[in-house]
């Protein structure tokens, strides 16, 4: 998604290693065909990485793994194009994958520690996996999108720590237009001139905050107000949402509404004489302090999370239905189970919608899928046929509104679906 929206000419190219690691060890043929398949998904071009060894010579087992997938891959060749259905654009700040020293100084990141998750990046990582869990339309974005944001009904800020002038304002002028902003924890703090806090979040205006601190606990919890009850059903001030780091501590203007409030655990995990429970650090000090607040600003609506929410792998459904609280009319709907994603493409000048279902799972080859239920919008269109491409098997639809619906009967590793009009 990042490759396809930095390509001024299409399509991308996605290139991965025949290897694990660029080492020795080729990967097996299920692997590369799954990495492939991801490239067609996308609408993009696969390309393999391989060495040649040091006496000039090449291993012809690998070429001939790949010449069999890219012999089942070009017959989707004709279908690729078209403009991405991406309703939530997540934000991407190279700047950003630092680690904050002090909350004063941006620090670093060791050069030794490339393997090690990054601060904004693992956040982005996070995001993305929640989004093609729930089967929501998504694109990754960065500032080279900045004019294009109006097409995006959400714009995701996952911890973006620093900016600058000209993503502030075009991010102020999104929302004050009717768009929807996610934000969390250093979103906007820190300023990429110099790296430095200058008082305050950028955004503070727009989302309504005031930045005062950070808890100095790196366990914390979120516990929901009667007004956010609605969205973490599952739990309450007594039994909050927990969060593996700290959280900012702010202040919230009049018209924010707060969804969440901090709870810290009995003592301070840091400190290994004093604690509650030997097994883990339970809540125990209510605040009044914000950790989730909601509010208006121009057209558009805003929810900023003092923690990093999206992080938190436990607390995906909490993630969403904030989301879903400012947004929820997508382009396509599913209850494709969560190692499926769906890709969809408009491609008006043929009369067609492309939807591209991956089923990339841990382990390879995948366990087929059965019965996948697809709703799409297809702005009241006048739907002809809805077919398999390639092999150009009908399958049955019936309309609903502005969308259609229909079931793909079995999913292996890859289906794409051809939507005439």
């Amino acid at each position: 998604k990042l490759l396809y929206n930095l390509t001024k000419n299409q399509p991308f190219g996605y290139e991965t290693s025949a290897t694990y690691n660029l080492g020795n060890t080729y990967k097996p043929k299920e692997l590369l065909r799954a990495q492939a398949f991801n490239a067609i998904a996308n609408s993009g071009a696969f390309i393999f990485i391989d060495s040649i060894d040091p006496i000039g010579t090449i291993n012809p087992a690998v070429y001939k793994t790949m010449g069999e997938i890219f012999s089942e891959t070009k017959a989707y060749d004709s279908y690729l194009g078209g403009k991405l259905c991406q309703d939530v654009g997540v934000y991407l700040s190279t700047e950003s994958k630092f680690y904050p020293q002090n909350n004063a100084v941006a620090d670093n990141v060791s050069t030794n520690a490339v393997h090690e998750p990054l601060p904004h990046a693992e956040n982005v990582i996070n995001t993305i996996e929640s989004l093609i869990e729930y089967n929501i339309p998504y694109g990754v974005i960065t500032k080279q999108n900045l004019n294009d944001l109006c097409k995006y009904k959400i714009i995701i800020l996952p911890n973006v720590i620093m900016m600058n002038e000209a993503e502030v304002q075009a991010l102020r002028k999104y929302a004050a237009h009717g768009g929807c902003l996610y934000a969390s924890k250093y979103t906007s703090l820190f300023s990429s001139e110099d790296g430095t806090i200058k008082g305050n979040f950028q955004l503070g205006d727009v989302l309504g905050i005031k930045y005062k601190g950070e808890t100095k606990e790196k366990m914390t919890f979120i516990a929901p107000t009667k007004t956010g009850a609605k969205y973490m059903p599952s739990f309450s001030q007594k039994y909050p949402v927990s969060i593996v780091g700290s959280q900012i501590i702010i202040e919230a203007d009049k018209d924010s509404k707060v969804l969440g409030t901090i709870t810290l655990p009995y003592t301070d995990p840091a400190d290994p004489s004093r604690f509650a429970s030997i097994h883990c650090n339970p809540p125990g000090k209510q605040t009044d302090d914000p950790a989730i607040i909601s509010r208006k600003f121009g057209r558009g609506r805003c929810v900023y999370v003092a923690a990093d929410l999206e992080n938190q792998q436990y607390h995906r459904r909490t993630f969403i239905n904030l989301l879903l609280s400012m947004y929820n009319k997508f382009t396509f709907e599913s209850d494709a189970p969560k190692p499926v994603e769906i890709i969809a493409f408009e491609q008006p000048e043929q009369n067609r919608y492309m939807v591209n279902l991956l089923n990339f799972q841990n382990t390879v080859p995948p366990l087929a899928v059965e019965n996948i239920h697809i709703k799409m919008n297809v702005k009241s269109r006048d739907v002809k046929k809805v077919s398999f491409a390639v092999n150009k098997q009908k399958l049955k639809f019936r309309k609903t509104g502005a969308a259609i619906e229909f079931t793909v009967p079995c999913l292996e590793l890859f289906a794409m679906i051809v939507i005439e009009y």
